[in-house]
């Protein structure tokens, strides 16, 4: 490592003391221990010399606690402190992780887990890379996108490694062997994934180009936008299909150390590497490769391919309907909701509608709606000028009171109606007001549908009944 000033030489690391509490043990995750504030170990619960009548949480947080040895009086002391919603949130997980891991068969005490690293890009064709300087125990290679993150690699049908112990080869659980003598600090790896491809008859482009994910709910995260996606891993171990032909070879050194793995399941693979202990693994996915396989490509390629890939699916991908939300006032949002196909959308709530317009212009859409939830000042109080930005003739305003300035269309209770290419149903519900009306929206031409809630449901729960 260098130093602040250019200097090569390198730091002598100190030992670290690999036992915890009185008794010299391990750590024993999900049973209850205490962290000393001064020394800063680890204590079980059960091997406490003063605080015999101490009942606590595993994985709390909220004290203070210091051992017998660092206690001015020699003394144990525990000290609570006021439990915040971060404090409870942090034990919540954590215990429901550790029991998670116990029904999974991975848990075990003390503090050496695996450690698992999915690298980004994925492959379809023939890449390789190389890893160099491993320590301790080390598995490498081709991850599927779904991953057990609490586990090495290797560890179901989804994964496939090579060990640097005994250079043992796992897939589904099962070690087998592979290359005699395995790997050490200092040797360097390669990988090479071999994804047969006919450019003739490629088949559905769902099985050679990425998802485009246009069809999944669009979250709005601390102003950074995803589609949301559920990782249901028995329904994809229950589609896997044989892929012919395929196949992983390893390198060590430069030189092949056999097919490990032939007619791999059809998909896309990500690079990874599990590591236990203090292993350290540098990983070169390119450009510049010394010993590459002929007909190869580095893993650094994927990242042009994946931009013709991409923009090619944009080209091909059915026209989907957008949600944009777009920030109001201090602590509220409006959308805008619309067809890809033909450009047309609505406006909902539009309290502002300056930014309505300025949102819409940029993305090219034509309002042909405003769909107002209920009449409160901070969803409606827009409407006027609203109104001197689209007039009346060119769009209509939907809502279920009439308290809503300007509104042309009140709506009833199922009562389905069309903004371009979207159906929209109003849905009443009495509730945050007596005029609230809630609309669901799908497209005909995709399989997207929304729920516009207004203030009768939040995401922590549900709006407060003025009226209802």
């Amino acid at each position: 490592m260098r130093g602040l000033k250019g200097s090569r030489k390198h730091a002598t690391p100190t030992a670290v003391s690999d036992t915890i509490c009185y008794c010299d043990g391990e750590r024993e995750i999900g049973t209850m221990e205490l962290f000393c504030s001064g020394c800063c170990k680890w204590f079980h619960g059960r091997c406490l010399k003063d605080l015999k009548d101490f009942y606590g949480l595993s994985f709390m947080v909220c004290y203070v606690f210091h051992c017998k040895d660092c206690s001015p009086t020699s003394v144990e002391t525990w000290v609570a402190k006021q439990a915040n919603f971060s404090h409870m949130c942090v034990t919540v997980l954590a215990n429901l992780t550790a029991e998670k891991l116990k029904k999974d068969g991975f848990h075990k005490p003390g503090e050496h887990i695996y450690f698992k690293s999915t690298f980004l890009y994925g492959s379809m064709f023939n890449f390789a890379y190389n890893l160099n300087r491993a320590k301790w125990s080390v598995y490498v290679l081709g991850n599927r996108t779904i991953p057990v993150v609490q586990s090495c690699i290797g560890y179901n049908k989804l994964s496939y490694s090579w060990r640097s112990l005994k250079g043992t080869k796992f897939h589904d659980a099962i070690g087998k062997k592979y290359f005699a003598g395995g790997y050490k600090e200092g040797d360097i790896l390669g990988c090479l994934i071999h994804l047969p491809h006919d450019t003739v008859h490629p088949g559905p482009s769902s099985q050679y180009l990425p998802p485009s994910n246009k069809d999944l709910p669009l979250i709005n995260f601390k102003h950074n936008y995803f589609y949301e996606s559920h990782d249901e891993v028995a329904d994809v171990v229950k589609s896997l299909v044989p892929l012919k032909e395929s196949k992983i070879e390893f390198f060590k050194n430069g030189k092949s150390c056999g097919v490990a793995f032939t007619d791999i399941y059809k998909g896309f693979y990500h690079p990874a590497v599990s590591i236990f202990k203090n292993a350290t693994v540098r990983c070169n996915f390119g450009p510049r490769l010394h010993h590459l396989p002929p007909g190869a490509l580095p893993m650094s390629a994927r990242v042009e391919q994946l931009y013709c890939m991409q923009s090619t699916l944009r080209g091909i991908t059915r026209k989907m309907m957008k949600v944009i939300p777009i920030r109001a006032l201090e602590d509220n949002y409006m959308y805008l909701v619309y067809s890809e196909k033909d450009s047309k959308g609505f406006a909902v709530d539009p309290v502002e509608p300056q930014k309505v317009k300025e949102v819409a212009e940029n993305c090219k859409v034509t309002v042909t709606a405003a769909l107002v939830t209920h009449h409160h000042w901070d969803h409606a109080g827009g409407m006027s000028e609203f109104r001197k930005i689209w007039k009346s003739n060119d769009v209509n305003v939907y809502g279920g009171d009439e308290r809503i300035d300007h509104l042309s269309h009140k709506v009833d209770h199922e009562e389905e109606f069309r903004v371009g290419q979207m159906e929209v149903t109003a849905l009443k519900t009495p509730c945050h007001t007596k005029g609230h009306i809630c609309y669901y929206v799908t497209n005909p031409d995709c399989d997207s549908r929304i729920v516009l809630t207004g203030d009768t449901l939040f995401i922590a729960g549900c709006g407060k009944f003025f009226e209802g």
